[in-house]
């Protein structure tokens, strides 16, 4: 292997694959599809190890069998695999963040982060999503909708609700998606990208997510902010529902499920 390939493969290594896991990926990458004999030969991997290997990197989802007799094997894309690598890295980080504020003792502290860069905002955003055990409300535009798509699927399947709110135009994603389908060029002239994330009504990351460093934003559990990111996302799920002449009702009554009972408390005075 050359400088470039001992460099991927070493990267791998760091991020979760084995070496020899890492050569066959590499070697099937330069040529595909391929039986496990030709990896063998061209990756250096012996052959009493390459179908073990074959077979933990189908797992993975790095690689898959294209034919059968002989079974041959195609790679997926590399932009593909670093999402995989991103998932499987915001899980494990979202795993320990759960162990490590078990451990916590006494009146839990209100945390607040200030996140900058683009990547680093939406890296925590995955990992918030891949932490939600009830539910996952949103205020998104497309681009950043379409980063979150996978997780939010994978959130879905454990149960989560899952609402996402957008001007603009979304692609297909998990659970409801309210959009006025606005086109973001037109957008873009108004107003910078923004996200707000509300996981389990209970901890919030909002703020600008341009694609630059410059890109800044808050993730807390601040009961005050969440009620603020909370109520503005009521108010602009309101407005959708009487523009749209859409029933919003029950996403409503979801994300107000906290606050006081303003209308009763009201029908009860009038009654008084």
């Amino acid at each position: 292997m050359n400088q470039i390939e001992d460099e991927i493969v070493n990267a791998m290594a760091r991020h979760g694959f084995t070496k020899t896991e890492a050569r066959a990926y590499v070697a099937l990458l330069k040529a595909h599809p391929a039986t496990g004999y030709e990896l063998a030969a061209r990756s250096g991997v012996p052959r009493s190890a390459i179908y073990n290997v074959l077979r933990k990197l189908s797992a993975s989802g790095a690689i898959r069998a294209v034919s059968e007799q002989p079974k041959r094997y195609s790679p997926i894309a590399p932009a593909q695999l670093l999402k995989m690598v991103e998932a499987r890295m915001s899980q494990g980080l979202a795993s320990l963040e759960k162990s490590l504020n078990q451990l916590r003792s006494g009146v839990p502290e209100a945390t607040t982060w200030v996140l900058s860069g683009y990547d680093a905002i939406l890296e925590r955003a995955q990992a918030m999503v891949a932490a939600a055990e009830s539910s996952v409300h949103l205020s998104v535009w497309a681009r950043e909708a379409e980063t979150l798509q996978p997780l939010l699927s994978e959130a879905e399947g454990r149960g989560v609700s899952i609402v996402a709110f957008s001007f603009s135009k979304l692609p297909p994603l998990a659970g409801r998606s309210l959009t006025y389908g606005l086109e973001e060029e037109a957008l873009e002239g108004h107003w910078d990208h923004k996200l707000v994330l509300i996981v389990d009504q209970a901890r919030v990351l909002v703020g600008t997510v341009n694609q630059s460093e410059d890109a800044r934003a808050v993730e807390t559990d601040e009961t005050a902010v969440v009620d603020m990111a909370i109520n503005n996302l009521v108010l602009d799920v309101t407005l959708y529902g009487e523009r749209m002449e859409q029933d919003t009702a029950a996403v409503v009554r979801e994300l107000a499920n906290r606050f006081a009972p303003i209308d009763d408390l009201l029908e009860r005075r009038v009654a008084e």
